[in-house]
């Protein structure tokens, strides 16, 4: 189904964006289960252990959040109707992850990973209103 309206100019490049932040997302998700490359000693990624460390739970909810913000942005750059209820799911995921990590104490809050955390939760439901205000506007499905 195609739009209704016009495409504005900004929705392709906000797609492009919203896919490569997806893409960091569960590309870091594949490294750590594959052991792909080894982030360097004292950066933000010994995120990597601190990730493994997590329990089942925020761990799940991570992942969940990462795989649903790839076929959520995907949906957005091809204008699909329901990619704001996919990156919605997306965004709530990853919320949901960083609440129970930073409240649990597993990462404390003035670790670096924990503020990655918390912007790549705020990158999502950014992503996610900018959607649904698309969708909103007639420019979605």
């Amino acid at each position: 189904m195609s739009p209704t309206n016009p495409i504005p100019w900004h929705l392709r490049p906000v797609s492009v964006l919203a896919f490569l932040w997806a893409l960091a997302l569960t590309g870091d998700f594949l490294n750590r289960q594959y052991g792909i490359m080894t982030y360097p000693e004292g950066s933000v990624h010994d995120w990597g252990a601190l990730i493994d460390a997590l329990p089942v739970l925020p761990d799940l909810l991570w992942t969940l959040g990462a795989w649903a913000a790839l076929a959520g942005a995907l949906m957005l750059l091809l204008l699909e109707r329901y990619a704001p209820v996919v990156l919605g799911l997306a965004a709530l995921a990853l919320a949901a992850s960083t609440i129970l990590t930073l409240a649990g104490g597993e990462i404390p809050v003035a670790e670096p990973a924990a503020l990655v955390m918390i912007v790549a939760t705020l990158l999502g439901i950014v992503i996610w209103l900018y959607s649904r205000a698309q969708r909103m506007h007639g420019f979605l499905g």
